[in-house]
């Protein structure tokens, strides 16, 4: 059986409340609510209702495309879906989005030869300051990463004709080892 508890859902009609409001709204619950099943399923729907708080409402349940995807153009998309992938990460994961060595690395953001690349952090104010150096790189991945359209040959469609041949007897009798059993009797 299924209890409504108007006191629950007036209090998550709120924007905001803190931990001390939710403890008061249980000390509430238990104080109205004398039976335990009463209390429990009150309870229950507090828990349910702070999950579905948490969660932002069912409307933000829906799924949303990636930003990187929406975007017009395809450049466009494969430039944000490689900065969504590398920024804020270390270098060694943007040598291998981009398919080069560390000493490459090393070299276009000027760093020292004995620098750990998983410690540096590739940001926004890098990408600006090397952008014109990454992009041909990306586009180069990009074209790599491109399926190759295979040209295929065409079966034929000339239909062969059957004419009057050496086989066709052969064929009518049902085969070569026919023709050789009729003969042998």
């Amino acid at each position: 059986m299924i209890f409504e508890f108007p006191e629950v859902t007036d209090f998550f009609k709120r924007d905001y409340f803190e931990e001390e409001d939710l403890q008061n709204l249980k000390l509430k619950i238990s104080e109205l609510y004398p039976t335990k099943q009463q209390r429990k399923a009150a309870i229950s729907a507090i828990n349910l209702k702070l999950v579905h708080y948490k969660l932002g409402g069912v409307s933000n349940l829906k799924k949303k495309e990636p930003q990187f995807l929406v975007s017009s153009s395809h450049k466009k998309s494969v430039i944000q879906n490689f900065l969504y992938l590398t920024v804020n990460k270390p270098l060694i994961k943007l040598a291998a989005a981009l398919n080069v060595s560390n000493d490459f690395l090393i070299k276009t953001f000027e760093l020292s030869s004995d620098v750990n690349l998983k410690k540096i952090m590739f940001t926004m104010d890098n990408w600006n300051a090397h952008k014109a150096t990454l992009i041909p790189i990306l586009k180069g991945v990009e074209r790599q990463s491109k399926p190759t359209k295979l040209n295929r040959v065409k079966p034929s469609q000339m239909k062969y004709e059957s004419s009057a041949g050496v086989y066709d007897a052969v064929k009518k009798n049902g085969g070569v080892g026919r023709v050789i059993y009729i003969r042998k009797k």
